[in-house]
């Protein structure tokens, strides 16, 4: 039983250790630089994916099947993928994540999707860190994440005079907190407005408020008041 739990444990360290597969881009050559490969799937062809020369960039999808096997092309129509390695050609990389979608659905998980610059240089786009997104990938640094549920996005009204004024769902998290915290400062009257408190024993007390006249009580609630304001500068200076 000992020996059992040994192995087990020992299987689970090197499975632990196993360091993460780094995901290198293949040199893809563009379309129009190369018009016949071994690497494309069997295709009778359509107009729909037509790419023209003014069209900048251009997108690759390639992986590698064990069998062939048909699929639906993205642009139109069937194709026969090969036995071993497959590259296919797209003007978007929406054409690419819709294929890859059909060959997850079949198994084959080990596709990647490039873009081909107009000078040739070969961008890898997905799964960028050889991970897909759904999955958790530890080290994966969050992109346009928000730290709160849909529920907790700003009003229209809330953003008015912002640059975000209509765009509601462009709002980063920092605005959208710092609008929602303005919106409950607002409604906080008491604290908001909040008047000093001058020291009581200095006010008229209510059953003597007939000896005085008008003047004189507004006179003394001045002076409390300003003997407030004064212990709150002296207060102040000593802080600094």
């Amino acid at each position: 039983m000992g020996g059992a739990l040994l192995a087990v444990g020992a299987a689970v360290t090197r499975k632990a250790a196993k360091a993460p597969v780094e995901v290198v881009a293949e040199a893809i050559p563009r379309p129009e630089d190369l018009l016949d490969s071994p690497k494309f799937p069997m295709f009778e062809g359509s107009t729909g994916g037509y790419m023209s020369r003014s069209t900048r960039e251009r997108h690759a999808i390639t992986w590698t099947a064990k069998g062939q096997a048909k699929f639906e092309m993205p642009t139109g129509g069937f194709a026969i993928m090969n036995q071993g390695e497959n590259l296919c050609y797209f003007r978007k990389k929406e054409q690419c994540i819709a294929l890859g979608k059909q060959l997850r659905k079949m198994k084959i998980e080990n596709y990647k999707i490039y873009r081909l610059k107009k000078d040739g240089t070969v961008i890898f786009m997905h799964p960028a860190d050889g991970v897909f997104p759904e999955k958790v990938n530890k080290g994966r640094v969050q992109v346009n994440g928000r730290p709160f549920t849909i529920r907790g996005n700003p009003q229209q009204s809330e953003l008015k005079f912002t640059k975000y004024q209509g765009k509601g769902y462009e709002a980063d998290p920092l605005t959208t907190m710092f609008v929602k915290a303005r919106v409950m400062a607002f409604a906080d009257v008491p604290n908001l407005f909040a008047l000093p408190q001058p020291n009581m024993d200095e006010l008229v007390p209510a059953e003597e408020v007939d000896k005085y006249t008008r003047q004189e009580y507004t006179t003394r609630m001045m002076e409390a008041l300003k003997r407030v304001q004064d212990d709150r500068a002296a207060k102040a200076a000593k802080s600094l």
